[in-house]
């Protein structure tokens, strides 16, 4: 059976989002942890009442009839205690490192005596979109207590940009190791009944939380999954700066996710300051204005300039009078007290007695000098 839901639009920011994740960047994000299940309420938050655990891992992923694909495998397990029955829930999923789901599997079972509960949802990918199973096992298996099974299917054209569960958890690790979350960042996703909705997430800036009797800085993001009927599910997360979990609930849920593992703290690095704009490397000759100082300045006479003071020896081996461009590395500069990577000098340049004349010098991303420079300290390169 195909639905005829109406389809959710991937981002734009979403979709460059996930084209610009890389191998290196995943593999930074592949490992196991646990988390500690406990209540909510006042502290102390010591008494364990269950357990959260997930890990990544490269895997195999066998399909009959295809070729093995290599894939991340994720998998999570949880257990604790409802309203006072134990529940337990498991996820298995197989996703490629553009974070597509080939197949994904999840279980949730609430112990309930003498009447357990047991909910299963199995997705798999096929050329023509995917298939969604849902099972349902009230009380004991027995002839007068079968499974209830109801089987969708939906169209390739519905699923671009689909993100499921176990990339959901994937992506959080990307997005903490990135200590940031582009806005708009919105995906397709399937919800806990198998429709198609919403997913959303957004960054709440970095806090301070407490990991067992020590205190530290963490990224904290929160997704919520938009439902066709209105309802929100939202859920925070805590994060390290390496992508470990430090907290992790579900706004209105009476328990909380929580990293008591205090070793992991040291392992964990620092969150750095996000620059408001990305560093872009500097190429002069395509720079259509710097090449044309740099080429009206050589083909000027030497003497057609203003005069230019000499610059204190700095025992360069000899130059050639013929205009070129030369690169000079700053060691210190007295003069304005201020420290740069590199020099750039175009025009004509000067080597007698140890002398160096550049007529124009670019400081990387500070902007041009035009005239003489402070006194340097530097080699060639």
């Amino acid at each position: 059976m195909e639905t005829g839901q109406e389809i959710p639009a991937l981002t734009d920011t979403a979709a460059e989002f996930l084209s610009l994740i890389g191998l290196k960047e995943l593999e930074h994000c592949l490992f196991a942890e646990t988390l500690a299940v406990v209540g909510t309420g006042d502290p102390p938050r010591d008494k364990a009442e269950g357990q959260w655990w997930m890990a990544a891992q490269w895997a195999p992923y066998r399909r009959e009839g295809e070729p093995v694909r290599n894939c991340i495998l994720v998998q999570a397990r949880f257990r604790g205690w409802q309203d006072g029955v134990p529940r337990s829930s498991t996820l298995k999923a197989f996703v490629t490192p553009q974070l597509e789901t080939l197949e994904q599997e999840e279980q949730e079972c609430l112990e309930l005596r003498p009447h357990p509960t047991e909910k299963s949802t199995h997705m798999v990918s096929h050329q023509h979109g995917m298939t969604v199973t849902k099972t349902l096992q009230e009380g004991e298996v027995s002839p007068q207590a079968e499974p209830q099974c109801q089987s969708f299917s939906y169209r390739q054209a519905e699923l671009r940009g689909l993100l499921l569960e176990g990339a959901s958890l994937l992506l959080l690790r990307v997005l903490a190791r990135r200590h940031t979350v582009p806005p708009g960042l919105i995906f397709p996703a399937i919800d806990t009944e198998g429709h198609l909705c919403t997913s959303s997430y957004s960054a709440l800036g970095i806090q301070r939380q407490a990991v067992g009797s020590a205190e530290t800085e963490v990224f904290v993001m929160e997704r919520a999954m938009h439902t066709s009927t209105g309802v929100s599910t939202v859920r925070q997360s805590s994060f390290l700066p390496n992508g470990h979990l430090v907290q992790m609930t579900q706004v209105g849920s009476p328990t909380l996710m929580l990293l008591q593992d205090e070793s992991i703290l040291s392992k964990s690095g620092g969150f750095e300051p996000q620059l408001p704009f990305p560093k872009e490397p500097l190429n002069w000759e395509e720079d259509i204005q710097l090449c044309s100082w740099f080429l009206d300045r050589k083909n000027s006479s030497p003497t057609s300039g203003p005069w230019i003071p000499p610059l204190p020896p700095l025992g360069l081996p000899a130059l050639s009078p013929a205009p070129h461009l030369t690169t000079v590395q700053l060691m210190g500069n007295k003069a304005t007290k201020t420290a740069c990577p590199s020099l750039v000098c175009f025009g004509e340049t000067e080597a007698q007695g140890g002398q160096v004349v550049p007529s124009c010098v670019l400081k990387p991303h500070h902007g041009i000098w035009v005239g003489p420079c402070p006194p340097l300290s530097c080699f060639s390169p």
